[in-house]
């Protein structure tokens, strides 16, 4: 099933060429410009602002039931499991903390006070998996408003300067930059199924995890990711 795959990939990246040809060299080069920045930025700024969000919103919550480690009465792991908001720890929920690793962090430091539990608990446990899940939340928001921006301004500069080209050339240009664009946009696809399917351990729709990641685009897009902020889920 990967062929099918590749050539859906292959398809958008055609009617991505043709409609750029009607869009204009200018307006698609703009777009383009934009979309990597858009992908850098977000790959750069998604973490820190999902991080900023758990410390500032969530992580006292967590904390709350530490306590001091001067108590050495150590109540049992489904208390404070209990004791965490309902958000986090709600099967088939957003953030779905596993509670069999909450559990087993607790027992391993069972020896430490209450806070130190907490704590561990906190940078170990949950911290890291409702960052990932918060970032990606970042990312989406984050596409949306900037994408938005990149095609109004793109518009703005198209109109202002695509007078300058003769109308063929224009449109041969646009054609030209409309399969680098079908390119990057295909990278973001691959890169939406890479982070799903290595967070989920699911397919996506009739594709299975092993039919995705046989894919040419989708291997070709591994080779290319640099292993940090989001784009270190799929390693």
């Amino acid at each position: 099933m990967n062929f099918v795959i590749d050539f859906i990939f292959l398809a958008i990246i055609i009617l991505t060429a043709f409609i750029s040809a009607k869009y204009g060299f200018i307006r698609t080069l703009a777009e383009l410009i934009g979309f990597v920045f858009i992908i850098i930025i977000i790959n750069s700024v998604s973490l820190p602002i999902a991080k900023a969000v758990y410390e500032s919103k969530i992580e006292k919550e967590v904390l709350n039931y530490s306590g001091s480690d001067d108590n050495k009465v150590i109540l049992p792991a489904e208390d404070f499991i209990n004791s965490l908001p309902k958000y986090l720890t709600k099967d088939n929920g957003i953030f779905s903390v596993d509670k069999k690793a909450i559990a087993e962090c607790y027992e391993k430091n069972i020896t430490a006070g209450q806070k130190s539990i907490a704590v561990k608990i906190n940078n170990d446990v949950i911290k890291p998996a409702t960052v990932r899940i918060l970032s990606f939340f970042v990312s989406a928001v984050l596409f949306m408003v900037l994408n938005i921006a990149v095609h109004i301004l793109a518009k703005i500069l198209n109109d202002i300067v695509s007078h300058t080209f003769a109308k063929g050339i224009n449109q041969k240009l646009g054609f030209i930059i409309g399969i680098i664009k079908g390119i990057v946009i295909c990278i973001v696809l691959c890169l939406i199924m890479l982070l799903y399917t290595a967070n989920t351990n699911k397919g996506i729709w009739a594709f299975g995890p092993d039919d995705i990641n046989s894919s040419y685009f989708i291997r070709f897009t591994k080779t290319i990711l640099p292993n940090y902020g989001i784009f270190s889920y799929i390693f």
